[in-house]
């Protein structure tokens, strides 16, 4: 497909979602044994004591519906090595990807974006899945190639995920076609710019009903 749209005379978009790593934590073969003789740290298990001393916002979020806090450890070391070969997985595609690129003849002309939307608390804190603000569940991976375009490095500067879309339409040198709320990254990027003003704060919002306090315990 990728060969197909390389061929044609105008750019091409290509959106490739992928559902893993995700719960369940089911894996494809050979992904799902990949790990099976890796002994993973896993977090610190929280007692109820402990949890019943955190704040009630972050008391409500780990003990709504089935608290998992106390789960197995073997179970809990299988959802991480399943996660771990999820992760492998999502690897061998998205190389797929880019090997497609290079035998269209257009890797050295095309934007790639790596992102996800949210990360995963595995039982850190108690809490599996998402919807809190700790680093395990809001600090997502963000990598862009473009090749000449864009400087092979690693940055520490805080970033949102709305500044994808301003910075794709600036590296496609076309203006956005409306305001939004991202700031583009070229100036950050770019071997050619060093123009980027760092953001002192980012946005997130947890919109949970019973772990919104409105101010109150």
């Amino acid at each position: 497909y990728i060969r197909q749209l390389a061929t044609g005379d105008r750019p091409f978009f290509l959106f490739s979602s992928f559902w893993k790593p995700h719960a369940p934590f089911e894996v494809p073969q050979p992904f799902d044994a990949m790990y099976d003789d890796v002994e993973i740290p896993l977090p610190e298990q929280m007692t109820l004591d402990a949890i019943m001393r955190l704040p009630p916002p972050l008391r409500a979020l780990i003990l709504r519906f089935r608290p998992a806090y106390d789960m197995d450890r073997q179970r809990l070391m299988w959802m991480y090595r399943s996660y771990y070969g999820a992760i492998s997985h999502i690897d061998r595609e998205v190389g797929l990807i880019l090997a497609a690129l290079d035998e269209a003849g257009v890797a050295d002309n095309t934007i790639v974006v790596f992102s996800s939307d949210h990360g995963d608390q595995m039982l850190e804190h108690g809490l599996m899945g998402k919807n809190c603000f700790f680093e395990a569940s809001v600090r997502v991976p963000l990598i862009i190639r473009f090749p000449e375009r864009v400087r092979r490095d690693q940055y520490n500067e805080l970033v949102e995920s709305v500044d994808v879309l301003p910075t794709l339409f600036e590296l496609a040198g076309l203006p956005e076609p409306y305001l939004n709320q991202g700031r583009s990254l070229v100036g950050l990027i770019s071997p050619a710019r060093d123009d980027y003003l760092p953001r002192e704060a980012v946005f997130s919002e947890n919109i949970i009903p019973e772990v919104i306090t409105g101010g109150r315990d």
